[in-house]
């Protein structure tokens, strides 16, 4: 009876935040015209847009193209999707450790191997989301 209101209080708040985060999300018709990404992946060009969304150079402030504020920009959003690649390659090592570890069956080398590959894979996750909030933060800036 316990596991039951535990259960059902659990899929209560489930269902509350689920309501909650779709009244959250925008609308289609309120969403930037100019919104192209791919599984979280920016465009290379994000930030570099006019506003009939082709691509435009960085001006400067007397209207000339300002080269070296483009390259960086270029370049953040390049290292943007690589970080999330490996973001993306260690959730997939996480679950290979994962599924080395089921597969053991008791044996302590091969505990210990995938103990190691799951410590490594969240090790490389928390670099990777570091890494991707640093680079936003920076490439907020431009």
């Amino acid at each position: 009876m316990k596991r039951l209101k535990f259960i059902l209080a659990g899929l209560v708040v489930l269902s509350s935040l689920s309501f909650t985060t779709t009244l959250a999300l925008p609308s289609p018709r309120a969403a930037a015209a100019c919104t192209d990404s791919v599984l979280t992946f920016p465009a290379w060009y994000k930030g570099l847009q006019s506003s009939s969304c082709d691509f435009q150079p960085k001006l400067d402030d007397s209207g000339r193209t300002d080269f070296q504020a483009t390259i960086i920009i270029i370049t953040l959003n390049v290292v943007n999707i690589i970080m999330q690649l490996v973001g993306y390659a260690a959730a997939v090592m996480l679950i290979v450790g994962g599924f080395f570890y089921m597969v053991a069956q008791g044996e302590a080398d091969k505990m210990s191997g995938a103990k190691k590959t799951i410590t490594n894979a969240i090790i490389g996750l928390v670099v990777s989301i570091l890494s991707v909030a640093i680079v936003n933060l920076i490439a907020g800036a431009f």
